[in-house]
Formats: structure tokens, C-alpha cells, sequence
């Protein structure tokens, strides 16, 4: 089985979304992401996602921390790791496993962290 690790967070220095393998507590109780062999970037650890291997419909990689909307439904819903696989959750109410949702139908909107006012 192949299946791309990937995570994400946010550079503390830039601002800026950083995309690679997840290095979690150095000997200073830093967080980082390394892109490359010789790039690494310390991040925002409450910014950290997982890829849940899943795409939306537009071929948007939906991590963990994401918010999406499921057709031309207007609930909002997010992704949590929880339980061991990557859940979609409608504020707090769990309404199922994100692998068994119409993914074809997803369209990502937004994420927890920059887009605070698509909660409600």
C-alpha cells in the first residue's frame, strides 16, 4: 500500500503554510517541517495537520484542521483526527468518517486557522 505522509504548518517566522515531513519536538521543544534535505522551518505547533490522502473535488488536499462544505449543502463541516482515522465534524457533532463521504462532492473552503468566521 502506497500512500503520501505529508504535513502541514505554519512557518512562526513567515505566516506562511509550510508543506513536508513533521520533525515534532527538537531538543529546544521546537516543532518543525522539513521541505528538503537541507530546508527546515520551525512551526506554529497548534498549526500542524495531517493529509488525510483524501482531495476534494478540485483536487485541493483536504489536512486536517480543513473546513468543507458537501455539495450544495450549506453546513459547514471540519476535519479532526480522532479515534484513529480522520473524521468530519458539524461543530462538535461527529457525523462520520471522512474516508465514506461523497468525496467527489467535497469542495474545501477554508481551514481553522485563517478562516475562523466560516464557524459559526
Amino acid at each position: 500500500m502506497k500512500r503520501e505522509i505529508l504535513f502541514r504548518g505554519k512557518s512562526k517566522s513567515t505566516g506562511e503554510w509550510v508543506f513536508g515531513n513533521l520533525f515534532d519536538k527538537d531538543t529546544k521543544g521546537r516543532t518543525h517541517i522539513g521541505t528538503t534535505v537541507r530546508m527546515c522551518f520551525d512551526i506554529d505547533p497548534e498549526t500542524v495537520g495531517q493529509y488525510t490522502g483524501i482531495d476534494d473535488r478540485e483536487g485541493e488536499k483536504i489536512f486536517e484542521g480543513d473546513i468543507f462544505k458537501i455539495g450544495a449543502e450549506n453546513n459547514i463541516y471540519t476535519v479532526r483526527f480522532d479515534y484513529g482515522c480522520f473524521l468530519a465534524y458539524e461543530d462538535d457533532v461527529q457525523v462520520g468518517i471522512l474516508a465514506e463521504l461523497a468525496t467527489m462532492f467535497i469542495k474545501k473552503i477554508g481551514n481553522i486557522h485563517d478562516n475562523k468566521e466560516l464557524l459559526k
